[in-house]
């Protein structure tokens, strides 16, 4: 228990003895800091219309001038006379535009695989039909080879060699 915990209970007993409206000591309420973007410190109850904004500086706490100030998040907090007269909360950022973007990036990405994707399919069918042509060659020539005598077979190769010499020495 810290503190100002302690303090709220002996307020709290005291309340209860004397039978009064509890007293809040300015020390008890806490104040929350934040920085503006300019690097100055500023404190405050809440970030409420109606409640003090305080500019903690070189020369001690003193009200905040009369400007509209920004916070390091983007909220606008007005002030005249030290009390804030508006606040603007920070809104995040786009979303529905950085949505929309990464969506057509998605998009974009999903046609490129799409034309790889065919491309592949496409390659892929034509090394298939390739495959299966010389496939078919390869197994005619077999059987050719199988069913042709192996003199036969000799003699009609050495004839398409001779054949060969003979066409080029011409």
């Amino acid at each position: 228990m810290n503190i100002n915990e302690k303090l709220q209970n002996i307020i709290a007993k005291l309340t209860v003895k004397l039978n009064a409206e509890p007293i809040i000591p300015e020390a008890i309420v806490e104040f929350m800091e934040a920085v503006l973007k300019d690097g100055t410190l500023v404190k405050y109850k809440a970030l409420a219309v109606g409640e003090a904004l305080t500019v903690i500086g070189v020369e001690g706490e003193m009200p905040a001038p009369d400007a509209t100030h920004e916070l390091e998040n983007g909220t606008l907090i007005t002030t005249v006379g030290g009390i804030i007269t508006e606040v603007v909360e920070a809104t995040a950022p786009d979303m529905e535009a950085k949505f929309s973007a990464l969506q057509k990036v998605i998009e974009n990405l999903e046609a490129k695989f799409l034309e790889i994707s065919t491309k592949s399919d496409l390659k892929f069918t034509e090394l298939k039909a390739d495959v299966l042509k010389s496939v078919v060659e390869l197994s005619e020539t077999i059987k050719t080879s199988a069913e042709t005598p192996a003199a036969a077979a000799i003699n009609k190769s050495y004839s398409k060699i001779e054949g060969i010499k003979f066409f080029t020495q011409k």
